[in-house]
């Protein structure tokens, strides 16, 4: 479910993607993704126009699969800047499914804090196996070994296998292939590395819908049939 953008965005995940400041007027923010942040700032408006119509009393929750993960990890970062300098928002939280990583220990670590203060739930849910097919590694991208980035996730990652259990997963994420392998598989697809991966493994957003159906187990959930995922 990847626009043409979306493909023209992971085209900057190569070993010469830069990282922009992802508040200019605040460095304390640090910096982000360049190619993420290229995509992020195209949906501001849209952002602004949601908010124009959200009254105070409106609980704001965010939520994106894959690049949308991204880009919605970046949204409530916003959302959080924006609290912390006085704006009257309520946002509820942030759930994203196989994202990969946007930005830098400083945007981390101010996300989170914030977030902490303010009482805000984040998550992020990633597909994951014992078997090695049955794992969804976009969320190891971009890897801070191959590009020299200390790049990290905002939320707390929660596990979901294929038989619908969740768990926490309170520890650092660490790749399963030896670095030069991986470096190879990145080094021969380059701009197809996504679409190669969400081929081969579980990273769709019609492989997390199915697992998600597994966890609602026999109870009806209305709401999973609404965001089903699209031809």
């Amino acid at each position: 479910s990847r626009s043409s953008a979306a493909s023209d965005v992971y085209k900057r995940q190569d070993a010469n993607f830069p990282t922009d400041p992802f508040i200019s007027a605040l460095p304390e923010w640090g910096r982000v993704h360049g190619g993420f942040y290229d995509a992020y700032r195209t949906i501001t408006h849209l952002l602004d126009q949601r908010l124009i119509a959200t009254t105070a009393a409106d609980k704001i929750w965010v939520t994106g699969h894959s690049l949308g993960g991204a880009l919605a990890s970046l949204g409530t970062a916003e959302l959080l800047a924006r609290v912390d300098r006085g704006v009257d928002l309520q946002v509820g939280g942030m759930v994203t499914f196989g994202s990969p990583r946007v930005g830098d220990t400083q945007f981390f670590t101010k996300a989170e804090a914030i977030a902490i203060e303010r009482g805000v739930p984040l998550h992020r849910v990633r597909n994951v196996s014992n078997d090695v097919t049955g794992f969804d590694p976009v969320p190891l991208l971009p890897l801070a070994e191959m590009f020299d980035e200390d790049f990290k996730h905002v939320g707390a990652p929660i596990q979901m296998f294929e038989s619908g259990a969740l768990e926490y997963a309170l520890r650092a994420e660490r790749g399963i292939w030896p670095r030069g392998l991986l470096q190879e598989v990145i080094s021969s697809f380059k701009d197809k590395i996504v679409d190669y991966l969400s081929a081969a493994f579980p990273h769709g957003l019609a492989h997390y819908h199915q697992r998600l159906e597994r966890v609602a187990g026999t109870r009806s959930y209305p709401e999973l049939q609404q965001c089903g995922p699209r031809p």
